[in-house]
């Protein structure tokens, strides 16, 4: 009787590991309910407007172009040694900016979209080089929901653009 009471107890703590992601961090990204890239999407299926919630609005243009306004989260890289206060007021701060974009084959390790930015302000300027960022799809064909993680993926927290 002992012995079953010891092995049910490595069997629970095993499966709240894996369950609870095992990092201590959170959920695991594989339990955020979130969908994933519609079968046979293809670049013009999420030529559009989008809302972002909790911020920002995006534009996907259908010659591969990209605008968006009031994005937020973003720390310039000279900024992560500056105070906890100065990096929370860039994440807050809204910017706005362009540049191209493409819908990445299925299974890429990088998501499935990414936004190069020629232009975010404060961020990158003009002619400076290019500022990336990757973005995983989901919902349908017919409405694409377009999202990145907003800090650890084990939270599940995300930046989602409904069409």
């Amino acid at each position: 009787m002992v012995r079953a009471r010891g092995t049910m107890l490595v069997v629970v703590l095993l499966v709240g590991a894996l369950l609870g992601g095992g990092t201590g961090c959170g959920r695991a990204p594989w339990m955020c309910a979130v969908s994933g890239r519609p079968e046979g999407l293809t670049q013009q299926h999420l030529v559009g407007d989008y809302t972002g919630e909790p911020f920002g609005t995006l534009r996907l243009a259908a010659d591969g172009t990209f605008t968006v306004t009031d994005w937020r989260n973003e720390i310039p890289w000279e900024q992560w040694d500056m105070s906890t206060r100065t990096r929370e007021r860039e994440q807050r701060r809204s910017r706005e900016g362009h540049g191209k974009w493409a819908l990445l084959g299925p299974g890429s390790r990088s998501g499935d979209l990414v936004l190069d930015f020629d232009q975010l302000d404060g961020m990158v300027e003009e002619g400076e080089g290019r500022y990336g960022r990757d973005m995983e799809i989901g919902g349908s064909i017919s409405s694409p929901t377009i999202y990145q993680y907003l800090h650890d993926p084990d939270v599940c927290e995300f930046l989602t653009f409904t069409k």
